[in-house]
């Protein structure tokens, strides 16, 4: 004989559930002029992030003023333009999607509140061909 208060109660199903965000020990902000991108050979997309920054001497020859330096003599500096990758990233083509969605929501956000005059350099962006190498200021890319 089965009574009444011994029936197993069946929890409701979960609806709802908390995600937590924290930054990991090595996290960092860093800044991008552009971005290169590819696949993997595990067909991830791969795109790498990078600065652009004006090279630093490799060397520099002072003259000696006795035991301090004295005027720069010579100097040993690449001409051009050094692009540092920041960090690659790879994801599965799912999550990119999930992410240029994202971005885009981004982008739209900062049109609302840009002057109509600024909002032009967004719409020549949009115009633009793509390019796997991404930077918005240089010509043809």
């Amino acid at each position: 004989m089965s009574d009444e208060n011994d029936q197993i109660s069946v929890p409701a199903p979960v609806r709802e559930i908390d995600v937590f965000y924290r930054k990991a020990e090595d996290h960092r902000t860093v800044h991008s002029d552009g971005a290169w991108a590819g696949l993997s050979p595990q067909l991830d997309i791969q795109i790498s992030f990078f600065s652009e920054l004006q090279p630093m001497p490799s060397k520099i020859r002072h003259k000696l003023l006795g035991n301090s330096l004295g005027p720069e003599v010579k100097r040993d500096v690449e001409i051009g333009i050094l692009r540092e990758s920041i960090v690659t990233v790879l994801m599965n083509p799912i999550i990119a999607i999930q992410t240029i969605r994202l971005l885009q929501q981004m982008v739209e956000k900062v049109r609302e509140i840009l002057p109509p005059e600024l909002q032009q350099d967004l719409d020549k962006a949009l115009a633009s061909p793509i390019s796997e190498n991404v930077n918005p200021n240089v010509s043809g890319t």
